[in-house]
């Protein structure tokens, strides 16, 4: 099949261009021909919390891509609908994740279907954004109508999309495990490396602190155990979308300050295995969530996780065997989730049961949904 792919894709930085990227490849590997469509302006820079949409040091620099879409800027859409009929696809695959951008790719959708019209296909990281807005409802069904079908990467996603297009034609897939996040480091090298403690169990937070995701409730929990003498130390990586003053007056004033590392910064690729080698356990108290692609990390490095039971996260957790799951914002649920980690991580074979676990999470489950809609129903 000729392909194009529509959506993020370097110097853009984030999870988003990541899967992209990760796509292109594995597509081509099937014999593909496979293009990407990328933006030239993602979000206007006021819009933007973080400190730059850019980065300079990627594993994915080398992906080629056209860019034409600017997000603000409608005679870029007509231009991105001529990019891609000029690539005469079968298929066009639109990676999306915000309503922000449902209005320009509703539009690309629209100018291509005017005539000879490929297979249109969404691949819809989320339909509900974490963060909810006035008309988002809308601006989704636009864009969202003009599909010939749809890929989730959860149960969640995929409820969220049929309660908005009750005969969508839906493929699900687990959001596959990462390839390209460095390679894993001794544990006591890495600690070494970021100054953390050789004799206590390390808990990772990690990713972009937005408020959704709970960092504060973790905060909580985490002064818990300290109190009781857990031998832990927290390790929070990630930019600050969230006042970061805000945490530290919290850790200062619970006495946490020599038992929590804060590094305020996004990771580059070929650095985040350092983080998760370091780790004992990754901790992700989410308010709310769809999927999350920071499990699929944890699970490259074989790393358990403790994470709230909300939107799709329960399907990417064996309970017992590659993590525990906990209520959402419940501090002491999570302190106990917490300590029972911390009786069990020596008895359950995690990284074994991590192992055969992530099978189900494959590249190659992404690209045979994708070719299913290039088939006779």
């Amino acid at each position: 099949m000729k392909l194009v792919l529509i959506g993020p894709a370097y110097p853009y930085r984030g999870g988003i261009a990541n899967f992209v990227a990760q796509t292109y490849f594995h597509l081509r590997e099937r014999g593909h021909t496979v293009h990407i469509v990328n933006f030239t302006r993602q979000y206007p820079d006021f819009l933007f919390p973080g400190k730059t949409q850019y980065e300079t040091d990627s594993h994915f620099s080398d992906v080629p891509s056209v860019r034409v879409i600017d997000s603000v800027w409608p005679p870029s859409w007509v231009q991105a609908a001529r990019v891609v009929r000029r690539f005469q696809p079968d298929a066009v695959v639109y990676n999306h994740w915000m309503p922000f951008f449902a209005i320009a790719y509703g539009k690309i959708a629209v100018f291509l279907r005017l005539k000879k019209p490929p297979i249109q296909i969404c691949l819809c990281h989320n339909v509900t954004p974490h963060e909810k807005r006035p008309g988002d409802r809308l601006l989704n069904k636009f864009f969202l109508r003009q599909m010939t079908g749809y890929i989730v990467l959860s149960e969640a996603v995929k409820q969220d999309l049929q309660a908005l297009l009750p005969s969508a034609r839906i493929r699900k897939v687990l959001h596959p495990v990462g390839e390209t996040f460095g390679g894993t480091c001794p544990r006591e090298q890495a600690r070494q490396k970021l100054g953390l403690p050789q004799n206590k169990a390390v808990l990772l937070f990690f990713g972009y602190v937005r408020r959704y995701k709970g960092l504060d409730i973790l905060l909580e929990a985490f002064a818990r155990l300290i109190r009781e003498n857990q031998p832990v130390h927290l390790l929070i990586v990630g930019e600050f979308y969230e006042p970061k003053r805000a945490f530290e007056a919290f850790i200062q004033e619970k006495g946490l300050t020599d038992f929590v590392t804060l590094v305020d910064e996004f990771v580059p690729n070929a650095e985040v295995g350092l983080y998760f080698s370091a780790a004992d356990a990754v901790v992700m108290p989410y308010r709310s969530a769809t999927q999350s692609g920071i499990i699929p990390i944890a699970y490259q490095f074989e790393r358990p996780v403790i994470t709230t039971n909300v939107g799709g996260l329960p399907d990417f957790v064996e309970e017992g065997r590659t993590g525990f799951l906990v209520p959402p914002e419940n501090q002491e649920a999570l302190a106990e989730g917490i300590q029972l980690f911390l009786e069990k991580r020596n008895t359950i074979p995690f990284a074994e049961n991590i192992r055969r676990f992530r099978r189900k999470f494959s590249w190659e489950n992404v690209v045979a949904a994708i070719e299913s809609f290039g088939k006779p129903q």
